[in-house]
């Protein structure tokens, strides 16, 4: 929930939610991209995990696949989880069909933003899953083009 518009909704210490409120295609991708380095940038704690709420999102073009594949890797190279929730049909569709999909894994993807939120938090399940926010920074800037950097306010 927006915490400016929900009074009882509480943050999560190191978690960035961001739900797509329109369709998610190759005219935002980098504004997405924008957004969540600028979150990160105003975070006081260390990012841990990234929720994204995918559920207005209808349908997916290669450009946006493309960008959520991106910064899949770029956040698990930091060590940092990234969860989407709420994926309809088409869009699964499409993230079958590239791997994305297979990738994310089941701790990477979530029916409700709720359950993806416990995933963002857990604990990990082996060596390939290292808890939130626990490697070593090895880049600045993970990858080209608006890609999020991690950064502390």
């Amino acid at each position: 929930r927006n915490l400016k518009n929900y009074a009882e909704a509480e943050p999560t210490s190191g978690v960035l939610a961001l739900r797509i409120d329109a369709q998610f295609y190759f005219g935002n991708v980098t504004f997405l991209k924008d957004t969540l380095r600028n979150l990160e940038i105003a975070m006081s704690e260390p990012l841990r995990a990234v929720v994204l709420d995918a559920t207005s999102i209808n349908q997916l073009d290669s450009s946006a696949e493309s960008a959520l594949a991106e910064l899949h890797t770029a956040y698990r190279e930091r060590g940092v989880r990234f969860v989407i929730a709420g994926v309809k049909g088409p869009v699964r569709v499409v993230m079958e069909r590239s791997g994305l999909w297979e990738r994310l894994g089941e701790r990477g993807r979530a029916l409700r933003v709720h359950d993806a939120m416990a995933l963002a938090v857990a604990e990990p399940e082996s060596e390939e899953d290292p808890p939130p926010g626990t490697r070593e920074e090895k880049v600045r800037e993970p990858m080209a083009h608006g890609a999020p950097a991690h950064a502390h306010a």
